[in-house]
């Protein structure tokens, strides 16, 4: 993945089941975005940190790379978008 351009893809993170023992390059969850796109996110750098966010909206700046038809994202950097907790959700009450 060196030498390729970083790049920039929102969605919802996913977990992703597992088929019959198939290993995909360690990934546990993948990114979705709105135009149907699945990018497995592997298990590095702050990739690990994805598993924590299941069911999140973020915007993730890394490298893709397809492989088998599937298409692998090695997270840089990323931001929650908590819109969510700002909304009508408030823990002190």
């Amino acid at each position: 993945m060196n030498g390729q351009p970083l790049q920039t893809v929102t969605g919802y993170i996913v977990s992703i089941p597992r088929h019959n023992g198939i290993k995909e390059e360690g990934a546990k969850v993948a990114l979705h975005d709105d135009a149907g796109n699945e990018y497995h996110i592997l298990p590095k750098g702050v990739g690990i940190d994805m598993v924590d966010h299941i069911n999140a909206k973020v915007q993730i700046t890394g490298l893709v790379q397809s492989k088998d038809d599937v298409q692998y994202l090695q997270v840089r950097s990323y931001v929650i978008d908590d819109a969510f907790e700002d909304g009508w959700y408030d823990d002190d009450k």
